[in-house]
């Protein structure tokens, strides 16, 4: 990969192909010199010009699949934890969610520590607990129907907005211990919009806000209004165009030059799916003939799954094989690719069986036998940069 830094600020530019719009009075562009960010960040990261990205996709419940294999990786980084070993994070949707939940900051009597809200273990069991909650098996006939008619979304938003207040509090964005990138889909202006840590305006956004706003699918919760100086969105999942963060993510480091000084001689990869169903459950074919309400509710999911595999293999053939690495669960049923399948013992009984079914995916091929392998090399290139 080149070192050079491609772009500048303003409007329409564009970054390893990903377009970033900068609308006129929103300093979108506008970094901040991160301090939790500087306070971490390793002189000798700065010397050997390797910067370490975690992507996470959206995917709803589950997210308990990239929360498995973050526990796996932990397993192999030699006692340190996931944010000391990444430079930078992005996640959407629920990726979004699972990436605050282990690089926000633990708190203390009142005072943020240099430490993660969640281990990837504790990451896993909050999915578990609170998934029932925000969506609960028990809606009603008359609650489907509306949905799918179009009338209200599916489910409240009060219980998952409840949730990320208990779980991320009063924590800002910039909070974060590492840089964190999350996209969003904005109503009123129809386009992607970022939320990114060494954003003047947005850094100061809750984290919880951040978290609802990317996680707003179509159908299933209302959209969320975000509101200030400067700032006036209307936010539904960042998924509908970027359920993979991952080029965004990559772009957003060339970007920020003054938290991620140059030249960038390499970037070290860790891009997690959410999971991609078998053929049966790929299979849409019957939806060819149906008109808008026998699409509704399948339209999110068919937009997640384009953009996400686009994202995949665009970055594959943007990074060398070695400094990428891509992870995904592969061939589950239709029942397991739901997204809001909320029953605890649905989303236990996936996560134990999450780990038969991942592969690394590379050049539009899934290799099935070499992921662990795979993911103990990663972490050994990852502890290098120390």
């Amino acid at each position: 990969m080149t070192s050079a830094r491609s772009g500048g600020e303003g409007q329409g530019t564009s970054v390893l192909g990903v377009s970033w719009v900068q609308r006129e009075g929103e300093p979108i562009g506008d970094e901040v010199d991160m301090p939790t960010f500087k306070e971490h960040r390793n002189v000798e990261w700065e010397r050997k010009g390797v910067i370490r990205i975690l992507s996470i996709d959206g995917g709803g419940v589950r997210g308990v699949i990239p929360a498995v294999i973050l526990g796996k990786l932990k397993e192999h980084l030699g006692g340190k934890e996931i944010w000391e070993c990444f430079d930078a994070v992005t996640g959407t949707s629920t990726g979004a969610i699972l990436a605050s939940m282990l690089f926000a900051r633990k708190e203390v009597e009142g005072a943020l520590q240099k430490a993660a809200l969640y281990s990837p273990e504790e990451a896993s069991e909050e999915y578990l607990k609170l998934a029932n909650q925000i969506f609960p098996s028990s809606t009603s006939v008359r609650g489907w129907r509306k949905a799918l008619c179009g009338i209200v979304p599916l489910y409240s938003a009060a219980p998952l907005e409840s949730k990320l207040v208990t779980a991320l509090g009063e924590q800002t964005l910039s909070d974060t211990l590492k840089p964190l990138l999350v996209p969003a889909y904005d109503l009123r202006s129809s386009s992607l919009v970022f939320f990114s840590s060494m954003d003047k305006v947005r850094g100061n956004l809750p984290l919880r806000d951040v978290c609802r706003a990317t996680s707003a699918a179509p159908t299933y919760f209302p959209a969320k209004s975000l509101e200030g100086p400067n700032l006036n969105i209307l936010a539904i999942d960042g998924g509908m165009a970027a359920n993979n963060p991952v080029l965004h993510g990559m772009a957003h480091v060339f970007k920020s030059p003054k938290n991620f000084p140059g030249p960038v001689e390499k970037m070290l990869v860790l891009s997690l799916g959410t999971g991609e169903g078998g053929r049966e459950s790929k299979d849409r074919s019957k939806l060819a003939s149906r008109g808008r309400f026998g699409w509704v509710m399948h339209l999110v999911d068919v937009m997640m799954g384009g953009t996400s595999h686009a994202q995949h293999l665009s970055a594959n053939k943007t990074l060398t094989g070695a400094n990428y690495l891509r992870l995904q669960a592969v061939g589950l049923s239709r029942e397991d690719m739901r997204m809001d399948h909320g029953d605890p013992k649905h989303l236990e009984s996936l996560r134990k069986k999450v780990e038969q079914h991942v592969c690394v995916q590379e050049h539009g091929k899934n290799v099935y036998e070499t992921w662990e392998d795979r993911l103990k090399d990663f972490a050994e290139k990852l502890l290098e940069v120390q």
